[in-house]
């Protein structure tokens, strides 16, 4: 580079990345319930009532006596939301909390929770 030439100067992106739009893959809706029985099937139908799916029991991974959880037993459940149906629930769940959202709920990596 010779004294002449000007300095290079950062120009102004022509585009927007397209990498920076906010995407929705999926929503995982989850309800832990912590015993089988009928605590989990309420909550198994409140999920379905709040996300029009059927949702899936969730098992336990290990034993815990002071719980009194075996290793496989079913305690929870969980949906999983994906295209539209994902958006949507965003949309009627937010209008839930008055469109506000706490950041501490978001992660470094953009996840919600």
């Amino acid at each position: 580079m010779n004294a002449s030439s000007p300095a290079p100067t950062a120009q102004a992106p022509t585009t927007e990345n397209v990498n920076r739009a906010v995407r929705i893959i999926k929503v995982v809706v989850n309800a832990g319930v912590g015993q089988s029985g009928e605590p989990r099937q309420k909550a198994e139908r409140v999920l379905q009532m709040i996300t029009h799916q059927k949702p899936i029991a969730t098992r336990s991974h290990s034993t815990n006596r002071d719980f009194g959880i075996r290793a496989g037993q079913e305690i929870g459940a969980k949906v999983t939301l994906r295209g539209p149906s994902a958006v949507d629930f965003l949309n009627r769940a937010f209008e839930a909390r008055d469109r506000q959202l706490d950041s501490d709920s978001i992660d470094r990596n953009g996840n919600f929770s």
